[in-house]
């Protein structure tokens, strides 16, 4: 009885390695998503804290270069924003395309797993009814023994 061997076990370890790898990009993205979705929270909050600095102090005279501070604050916040947003909606469409390759290798992965699956299935086949065949043997040549054994005994 020999062993069983599938041929394609290399090229099936290969798939398994290039799957993992492309679910850690695809993690790494996510994790990269996260990030910026936080600074835009952040950015979000500072902005709700400064409206909120500014309304304690009901009545109170600001100075024109406080204004001017408020505004510059609040036009960087913006831009800052914006371009976060940007990164974001860039890292989105790489989400996409990265979800796509992982699949992509995935499914490869897991056709060469079918495949292994479904020869190992005929080569347990193989050997149930090998080893039937030789249960059988055995039986007949012990069957065999005991009928020469009998026909000397009655000689």
């Amino acid at each position: 009885m020999k062993r069983f061997e599938f041929s394609l076990d290399r090229v099936l370890n290969f798939r398994r390695t290039q799957a993992e790898l492309e679910r850690r990009k695809l993690e790494s993205l996510g994790v990269e998503r996260a990030t910026l979705v936080r600074q835009i929270s952040d950015l979000m909050r500072q902005r709700q804290e400064s409206h909120k600095r500014e309304d304690l102090v009901p009545g109170a005279s600001i100075i024109p270069q406080q204004l001017a501070a408020r505004e510059t604050f609040h036009g960087f916040l913006s831009r800052e924003k914006s371009r976060l947003q940007g990164l974001l909606n860039n890292l989105e469409t790489a989400i996409q395309r990265q979800r796509q390759q992982f699949m992509e290798a995935r499914r490869k992965c897991e056709l060469l797993e079918n495949l292994r699956g479904k020869r190992l299935s005929e080569w347990t086949a193989e050997m149930q009814k090998e080893l039937e065949e030789l249960a059988s043997d055995a039986f007949r040549a012990r069957s065999a023994a005991e009928i020469r054994r009998s026909y000397r005994e009655a000689s």
